[in-house]
């Protein structure tokens, strides 16, 4: 018997999911990992719709309030900590801002260890709809921040036969797919330029996270990325190159008038004074003729 589960479709956070050994890891388990669609977890995830993020919200400001040190638990601080570039960097870190970051972090997760109880979890659940199943309920919570109206909610409704077979058939239901079945998309806005079948994954609608289809993409999005990588450092080190090119130049050029800048002073050192006369009145007029050029 297999499990379905669902996580949030932010990028960052399904990066995790495209290492081999978590792939292995749910398929080994009969676990399909489901990802919300895009802008939605906060009425298609269960942490968000039960009370489970509220009342952790509540008991980590609780905690840090009391603590004789108030640790000032700003998102920016410990997003800035897990970024992989500023924990690569951790041990250069100054202590304090260790100490801080550590101490929140463990906060954090007390927090989330007294909040979460298993009857939250199933509330979490139960309430968007995913488990036990009901359709009614999942899409209640969808049109009371985007409209739908009874026809299109019926027509979904109908679709989920055919949904269900094309799951089977290939282990994934595309955007291509959903919109050949009228199923409609809200919250898009007309923002994104590409058609949805091509964007990333976290702009698209519902999909199994580690079917066959999704893996491909994985798989295609981090060979782009590393040649993204490859050309940004491309980029970079022929604007260096350049740079480093036009430097030596000037310098070149700055030596080479220093150098002439000096063998006319010692030129003009081995002049009697006259000569030296009739040179200072040839080099102002020479001078006057290129200004006024």
């Amino acid at each position: 018997m297999g499990a379905f589960i669902t996580c949030d479709g932010e990028a960052k956070q399904i990066e995790v999911f495209q290492e081999q050994d978590i792939i292995d890891l749910l398929k080994e388990n009969l676990i399909d990992l489901g990802k919300t669609p895009a802008s939605c977890s906060a009425i298609c995830q269960s942490s968000d719709v039960s009370s489970f993020f509220k009342a952790a919200k509540k008991r980590l400001r609780f905690t840090c309030s009391n603590k004789a040190h108030k640790v000032d638990l700003k998102k920016t601080d410990i997003g800035i900590f897990l970024t992989e570039e500023v924990f690569s960097q951790r041990e250069k870190m100054p202590d304090a801002m260790k100490s801080k970051l550590i101490d929140g972090l463990q906060y954090i997760a007390a927090t989330i260890q007294d909040t979460l109880k298993p009857s939250m979890i199933r509330e979490g659940y139960e309430s968007i709809g995913q488990y036990p199943i009901d359709f009614d309920k999942a899409m209640s919570h969808v049109s009371r921040k985007h409209p739908i109206s009874i026809a299109q909610m019926e027509h979904m409704r109908a679709t989920e036969g055919d949904m269900i077979a094309i799951y089977r058939a290939r282990g994934n239901v595309t955007e291509t797919d959903m919109d050949e079945l009228g199923i409609m998309t809200v919250n898009d806005g007309g923002r994104r330029r590409k058609p949805k079948h091509l964007r990333v994954l976290h702009q698209q609608r519902a999909v199994i996270m580690n079917s066959e289809d999704c893996i491909a993409k994985f798989k295609i999005y981090k060979t782009q990325e590393e040649l993204n990588k490859e050309a940004t450092a491309l980029r970079k080190a022929q604007r260096k190159a350049a740079s480093d090119l036009k430097k030596a130049q000037e310098a070149e050029a700055k030596a080479a008038h220093k150098k002439q800048k000096a063998d006319y002073h010692a030129w003009k050192a081995t002049l009697t004074k006259e000569q030296k006369k009739v040179e200072n009145a040839r080099f102002k007029i020479e001078k006057t003729y290129i200004i006024n050029a």
